[in-house]
C-alpha cells in the first residue's frame, strides 16, 4: 500500500529577504534596516525542515507502473508531491546541494528605472555581496535616483553554464533566463529568483527582496521493494532545456531539446533488505534532480535495473550481464513537475500481476470535460475502478465503461441527467457512477470520465483507482488535475487548457438536405391499420423526437416552408369509396436549409459575450453544426437495425462539426432524453440556454485575456470573440478586426464569477 504526504513549507522569517516556499506567497512582511542612499538588499533565509512525522495530510499525485518487455510482471509505484523545495536525506546540504537553505554570499541583479513613462536599463548582472547586518552592496555603488521608480529583479544559485539572460528588444530590463539542466545531479541548481518592483526613486532604505525556488526538485525513495540491489536508475528523454519568463514567472520548455538523468545513489546502488521503511530516500542528498518545471513528453521513462535476491533474476538492459529480462521500465509522461514542488517517486517492486490505468487525451480544462483511460487487468478474478476528488462538489465526477456511453457523448456532448418522455429532469444518470466492477481480463478496456466543472480557485486531483476485490486486493492510483479557471478583472474566468481547437465562427452555410423517411428501404408510409405500415402521426412523433431539440423545442408541422427546417408529404397513392379516402400512402420530407441562418441580427454586443452566445444557440442551437444530421442519420427503426431515412437530395458543403459554436456548448452540461416511438429510438440533447456557462467571450472582453506563454505569439487576434457584424457576413476576432465567417481562428471559453 502507498501513501502520500503533503508537506506545507512555511518559513520563520527572521530574514530580511526570505525565500517563499509555497507558490507565489510572501510569508511575512520583511523588516526594514535604517535608511540608506546607496542601494543596498536585506537577505537571509531560515532552513526549513520536512515533516519526519509523515502525518501530514496526502496529495498522491499519480501511481505509475513498472514492467517488463511481455508485460508479465506489472509493478505498481506511487508519486507523491511536496510543496516547495525539499532536501532529500538526514543532513543539511552544506555544498552546492540539491536544496540550498540560505541566500549564501552573492546573488546578480538587474534594475530597470521608469520615470514619465519612459524606461532604461539602470544597470545589469550587478553582483551584490553580503556585508555586514546582513546587507548585500554592490562593489560599485549606486545611488537612488530621487525620483521615478526602479524595478528589481534578483537571481542566486545560478548554474556556472549553460545559464543565460536575455534582456527585452529595447534593452530596458531582463526578459528571460535560458538554461540547460547538466547530467549529472550534482551539478544541477537550485536556482531561486525575486522580483522588487515600483520601489520609489527616492526609497533611502535597503530593498526587501523575496526569494523564490523556480527548479522543480525530483527524488526516488523506497515504497515496497523486495529484497535486491537497485543497481540503476534513469529518467529517460525528460526535456532539459527551456526558457524562465521572469515577468510571468513561468517556464516555456524546449520541446526539442530531451536527457537522460541517472540517480546518483551511495556505493553506485541500493541494497534493499526487504523491510526498508517506507520513504527511504534511494538518490544520495545531492542526487535531487533539479529539473526544469514541465509535464515530460510522450516518450520519457524511468528505467530501473534491479537483482531481485529472492530469485536471482536480473532485470536490465545490458547484455552483458546475462540478464533474466530487460530492464523495468514506467512511464512518466505527462505527470506534473510543477515550479517550487518537490516530487517523489515511490518505487514498489512486489508481486507479480497487471493492474494499469493509463490516461488518454487532453489535459482537463476547468469547464465541463470528459477524460478517458485505458484500464488494463491481469491475474486478477475481480476488479473494480472508482473515481474520486480532494475538491468537495456538489456534481460528482463519474465514470463508465465506452459500451455502455451515450450517442451524445461520444460526439463530445457532456451528458448529465435523463429526462423522462414528459420532459421532466429524473434522478438517473446519463454519465455512469462512481465506481464500475468488472471481472477477468481487459486490455485496454476504454473508460469515459465525467469531470464537472472547476470553478475553485485550485486545481482539482482526480484519483482513478483500480482495485482487486476478491482474493487479492492490490490497487494502482492514476491521478489526474484539472486545472482552475484563469480568474481575471472583470470578473471573469478562462479556460487555462490549450485545446488546440480552430474553427468556422459558421453562420456562412450552402448546406441544403432533404431527408426522407420511410418504412423498409423505400417502403411508404399510410394512414390506417389496414396498410403494413406507420401511421402519419407516428411518423411525425418520431420525426420531431430527432428535430425538435435542434430547433430550440419547436416540433415541426407540415408545410412551414418558410423555416430553415421544414417537412413536406407527398401523397403517392389512396385509395377512395365514394370519394372518401379509406387510405392514404405518404413519403415524408425533411427539408434543412442551413443557408437560412446566415442573417444575424442579435450576437452584435461587443461587451456580452454570454448573451451574444446564447442569441447564437437560440439562432441555430445545435443544428448549426453535421450534429443534429449525425442524429438522423442513427436513426432506425424499433424492431431491427435498419436506418429510419434516405438522403434524396443534397447540396453545399456538410456543416463542420468542430465549429466555434459547438466547441462551446460542449463546454457546458446537457441531459439527455431517449425518445423511443413505433418507429426509431433516439437519443437527443436537452439544452436550457439559461444554464449556458462558460461561453465565447465578446471582443471587448478580450482586454482581460491572458495570451498563453506556451504558444509560440499567441495573442488575442488568433482567436474568434462572439461578436457578429451587422449586416455582413463577418464577425469580430479578439482584436476588434472584422474577418469572414467561415475563416479558421482558434476558440476560448470564458465564465462570469459567481463568487
Amino acid at each position: 500500500m502507498k501513501k502520500d504526504y503533503l508537506y506545507i513549507v512555511s518559513f520563520a522569517a527572521f530574514a530580511f529577504l526570505m525565500m517563499s516556499c509555497t507558490d507565489d506567497e510572501i510569508i511575512e512582511t520583511p523588516t526594514i534596516l535604517s535608511p540608506s542612499k546607496t542601494i543596498a538588499f536585506n537577505a537571509d533565509i531560515e532552513w526549513t525542515e520536512p515533516d519526519q512525522t509523515r502525518s501530514a495530510s496526502p496529495n498522491r499525485v499519480s501511481n505509475f507502473s513498472l514492467l517488463t518487455d511481455t508485460g508479465e510482471e506489472v509493478l505498481p509505484c506511487g508519486v507523491y508531491v511536496q510543496d516547495g523545495i525539499q532536501y532529500n536525506g538526514e543532513e543539511k546540504p552544506l555544498t552546492r546541494g540539491a536544496v540550498i537553505n540560505h541566500i549564501g554570499d552573492s546573488f546578480n541583479v538587474w534594475a530597470t528605472y521608469t520615470k514619465d513613462n519612459v524606461s532604461s536599463e539602470f544597470f545589469s548582472n550587478l553582483e551584490f555581496s553580503k556585508g555586514s547586518g546582513d546587507v548585500f552592496n554592490s562593489l560599485n555603488t549606486y545611488y537612488w535616483p530621487g525620483s521615478g521608480t526602479l524595478d528589481f529583479v534578483a537571481v542566486s544559485n545560478t548554474p556556472a553554464s549553460n545559464f543565460a539572460h536575455q534582456m527585452s528588444s529595447d534593452g530596458t530590463k531582463l526578459e528571460s533566463f535560458i538554461y540547460t539542466v547538466p547530467a549529472d545531479a550534482t551539478q544541477q541548481n537550485d536556482i531561486i529568483v525575486a522580483i522588487a518592483k515600483g520601489i520609489a526613486g527616492d526609497n533611502n532604505t535597503s530593498v526587501p527582496l523575496s526569494f523564490k525556488h523556480i527548479m522543480s526538485a525530483v527524488n526516488v525513495k523506497i515504497g515496497s521493494v523486495v529484497k535486491g540491489e537497485i543497481q540503476s536508475i534513469t529518467f529517460k528523454n525528460v526535456y532539459n532545456k527551456g526558457k524562465y519568463l521572469v515577468e510571468q514567472g513561468v517556464w516555456v520548455v524546449d520541446k526539442t531539446s530531451v536527457g537522460d538523468f541517472t540517480v546518483t545513489m551511495q556505493d553506485g546502488k541500493f541494497v534493499s533488505s526487504g523491510t526498508d521503511a517506507e520513504g527511504t530516500p534511494v538518490n544520495t542528498t545531492e542526487g535531487t534532480f533539479m529539473f526544469i518545471p514541465q509535464n515530460p513528453g510522450d516518450n520519457a521513462e524511468m528505467v530501473i535495473e534491479f537483482l531481485d535476491s529472492n530469485t536471482g533474476h536480473l532485470y536490465s538492459d545490458d547484455d552483458t550481464k546475462n540478464p533474466y529480462k530487460p530492464a523495468l521500465r514506467g512511464s512518466i509522461a505527462d505527470d506534473n513537475w510543477d515550479k517550487n514542488k518537490t516530487v517523489n517517486y515511490m518505487l514498489s517492486i512486489d508481486e507479480s500481476f497487471t493492474l494499469t490505468i493509463e490516461p488518454v487525451g487532453k489535459k482537463l480544462d476547468a469547464h465541463y470535460v470528459i477524460g478517458y483511460a485505458n484500464v488494463t487487468v491481469e491475474g486478477i478474478d475481480n476488479w473494480t475502478i472508482e473515481v474520486s476528488s480532494d475538491v468537495s462538489s456538489a456534481e460528482p465526477i463519474t465514470i463508465q465503461p465506452e459500451e455502455e456511453v451515450n450517442l451524445l457523448a461520444k460526439q463530445g456532448f457532456w451528458t448529465d441527467k435523463v429526462v423522462d418522455a414528459n420532459g421532466n429532469v429524473t434522478a438517473a444518470s446519463a454519465r455512469g457512477s462512481e465506481s464500475w466492477s468488472g471481472t477477468g481480463n481487459v486490455t485496454n478496456k476504454l473508460f469515459y470520465i465525467f469531470i464537472p466543472e472547476n470553478v475553485s480557485d485550485k486545481d482539482r486531483q482526480i484519483s482513478l483507482t483500480l482495485r482487486g476485490t476478491g482474493a487479492s486486493t492490490v490497487s494502482t492510483t492514476k491521478v489526474l488535475l484539472q486545472k482552475y479557471p484563469n480568474w481575471t478583472d472583470g470578473g471573469f474566468g478562462w479556460e487555462v487548457v490549450d485545446d488546440d481547437e480552430s474553427g468556422e465562427y459558421g453562420f456562412k452555410w450552402t448546406r441544403k438536405v432533404v431527408y426522407q423517411f420511410y418504412q423498409n428501404h423505400g417502403e411508404i408510409f399510410k394512414i390506417g391499420t389496414s396498410w403494413t405500415g406507420y401511421e402519419r402521426d407516428q411518423m411525425l412523433e418520431f420525426i420531431n423526437a430527432i428535430v425538435a431539440p435542434y430547433n430550440n423545442g419547436n416540433a415541426l408541422t407540415v408545410g412551414a416552408s418558410d423555416s430553415w427546417i421544414y417537412l413536406a408529404e407527398t401523397e403517392v397513392n389512396s385509395f377512395s369509396i365514394f370519394g372518401y379516402k379509406v387510405w392514404v400512402e405518404y413519403k415524408m420530407n425533411v427539408h434543412i436549409d442551413y443557408t437560412k441562418l446566415n442573417n444575424i441580427t442579435t450576437a452584435l454586443s461587443e461587451t456580452d459575450g454570454l448573451a451574444n452566445s446564447k442569441a447564437l444557440y437560440q439562432l441555430g442551437g445545435s443544428a448549426a453544426t453535421s450534429s443534429l444530421e449525425t442524429v438522423l442519420q442513427e436513426s432506425t427503426k424499433t424492431e431491427n437495425t435498419d436506418p429510419a431515412f434516405t438522403i434524396i437530395s443534397q447540396d453545399g458543403s456538410l456543416n463542420d462539426l468542430s465549429g466555434i459554436l459547438t466547441y462551446i456548448q460542449k463546454k457546458n452540461k446537457y441531459n439527455m432524453q431517449i425518445v423511443t416511438t413505433e418507429v426509431a429510438t433516439t437519443p437527443h440533447p436537452i439544452f436550457n440556454v439559461d444554464d449556458l456557462k462558460w461561453y465565447l467571450p465578446a471582443y471587448g472582453q478580450f482586454q482581460y485575456f491572458t495570451p498563453d506563454p506556451n504558444i509560440a505569439g499567441d495573442d488575442k487576434s488568433h482567436y474568434w470573440s462572439s461578436t457578429a457584424v451587422s449586416g455582413s457576413s463577418e464577425a469580430y476576432i479578439g482584436d476588434g478586426t472584422p474577418k469572414d465567417r467561415d475563416l479558421q481562428y482558434r476558440v476560448i471559453a470564458v465564465r462570469k464569477n459567481d463568487n
